[in-house]
């Protein structure tokens, strides 16, 4: 997301239908910019994000979240209810001593449009700031389990290889398929003279743990039954069908 080029300091992850985006306000003004229009230009920078998907909003705010009459408490509030966005904290997340006085505040926390995730406080000893913990329920980390890696020969016959490919694409009927389909028949047919020609062999890992959320396993459970039906009947076609998935 192109937020302006003094905010460097807000860093976006796309994570399949969820966007989370880490923030830092400083209100680090342009010239002849008051702090009042820093922020509103922010928030207008946020508002483009596509809220269709479930979005994330961590960071130091500088903002009060739980003090009505901390500075722009009032514009945080209002944007967040015209976006559909709630705000959530869990307390005190800044603490430091100010000349002999102890100083709190919540001016770190999550805004976000939907409640599918939790958050923890953690302290730090490098900081006045506590860590926060974002933790989505849609997204897992399963127990740790053995997993194959594939490694790949090189060397194979050049020759017999363009020979075959060169059959696969000659049975492709050019004129009944679209660019998009033909897109598929093609990278089909090289896969499938990847897989006759270039030799592999497994090698089993252990420990290995892989973030995973339910979408996915959705997606590896149909992918694994197209493979399975092209390897009863290896067609170009249900090649095409496994590929695109």
């Amino acid at each position: 997301m192109d937020v302006g080029s003094d905010y460097n300091d807000l860093i976006a992850l796309k994570y399949q239908k969820s966007l989370i985006i880490g923030i830092y306000i400083a209100f680090k003004c342009h010239e002849g910019e008051t702090e009042r229009t820093n922020l509103e230009r922010l928030l207008q920078a946020l508002g483009s994000v596509d809220l269709s998907d479930d979005v994330f909003i961590v960071g130091d705010w500088n903002i009060d979240a739980v003090n009505s009459g901390s500075i722009y408490h009032e514009d945080l509030t209002k944007w967040c209810d015209q976006k559909g966005l709630s705000i959530s904290h869990v307390g005190v997340t800044r603490a430091r001593w100010v000349l002999d006085r102890l100083q709190e505040s919540n001016i770190d926390f999550v805004v976000s449009n939907n409640d599918k995730f939790s958050l923890s406080k953690e302290h730090s000893t490098l900081s006045d700031h506590y860590i926060l913990k974002l933790e989505c329920f849609d997204y897992k980390v399963p127990p740790t389990c053995k997993r194959k890696i594939d490694f790949f020969n090189w060397r194979f016959d050049n020759k017999a290889a363009r020979a075959f490919l060169s059959e696969l694409l000659g049975a492709m009927p050019i004129m009944s398929l679209d660019s998009v389909e033909a897109d598929y028949w093609i990278r089909a047919c090289l896969i499938k003279t990847f897989r006759k020609f270039v030799k592999s062999r497994s090698l089993t890992v252990r420990n290995s743990n892989d973030v995973t959320s339910p979408k996915i396993v959705r997606l590896k459970n149909f992918r694994n039954k197209l493979r399975k039906r092209w390897s009863k009947n290896q067609t170009v076609m249900n090649y095409v069908e496994l590929v695109r998935a």
